[in-house]
């Protein structure tokens, strides 16, 4: 009886925050959308997404290839700007352009007008896995250390090893990022959105489990993990 009643509670939990995503919020043109990263990858891919579905959107890109590609293929709607997002000077200007293109209020709502979703992808294979520009990265960043931290590392194989590590992650990752970019659209025009979603069967199933084990034995699982793949590559691990 217990089992039974549980299980009728779970599916009815199931059913309930299934219906709850049906609601969805209207008046679309009047909702502005400010996105960043929308060079590449799934900030682009929501920016036209958004774009398509009638939403006003402030796309911000690092790069000018980002900016003109983007705007070539996308409406009028969508308004493309500088950002750099690590540059106080840059967000400011931002904010600036946002407020004097397409906001009409002159000063910001009280914190609790403010809802926040959590989206968690897993791997996927968007150009932040760039074979290319990662080993340039960890190339730099070895030859920038001194001789005391390289050894640490792992000397002259560090950079291999790290290569290595890299290429099996993409092998891992999936091809299909329109599911993350579902998830964000389903959290901005839900009218109960989740307040966490969680994208890809890995996050699902191996990065949320390991945050909830003891921090020694989620890393020692990883390390577990990395040393596998290593051997596979014909390291020493």
């Amino acid at each position: 009886m217990f089992v039974s009643a549980v299980v009728v509670l779970v599916a009815l939990y199931f059913l309930i925050d299934r219906l709850l995503r049906v609601f969805k919020v209207g008046n679309h043109s009047n909702k502005h959308v400010f996105i960043t990263g929308c060079d590449t990858g799934f900030g682009r891919d929501l920016a036209l997404r958004l774009d398509t579905l009638g939403f006003p959107v402030f796309a911000g890109c690092l790069t000018s290839s980002g900016l003109e590609s983007l705007a070539k293929v996308s409406s009028s709607r969508l308004v493309t700007l500088r950002l750099d997002v690590t540059d106080p000077d840059s967000v400011r200007e931002a904010e600036k352009f946002e407020l004097s293109n397409g906001s009409s209020q002159t000063s910001p709502p009280p914190a609790h007008c403010l809802k926040v979703c959590l989206l968690e992808p897993g791997y996927h294979r968007t150009p932040i896995l760039n074979l290319d520009v990662i080993g340039e990265k960890i190339d730099k960043a070895y030859l920038r250390a001194n001789p005391e931290v390289r050894k640490a590392y792992g000397g002259e194989s560090f950079t291999a090893r790290w290569k290595a590590l890299t290429a099996a992650a993409l092998e891992f990752s999936s091809k299909n990022t329109s599911n993350v970019v579902d998830a964000y659209v389903d959290a901005l025009t839900a009218r109960f959105p989740r307040p966490r979603y969680v994208v890809g069967w890995d996050a699902r199933l191996l990065f949320v489990p390991l945050s909830f084990l003891p921090e020694w034995v989620g890393d020692r699982i990883q390390l577990w993990g990395e040393q596998a793949k290593l051997r596979e590559q014909g390291f020493d691990a």
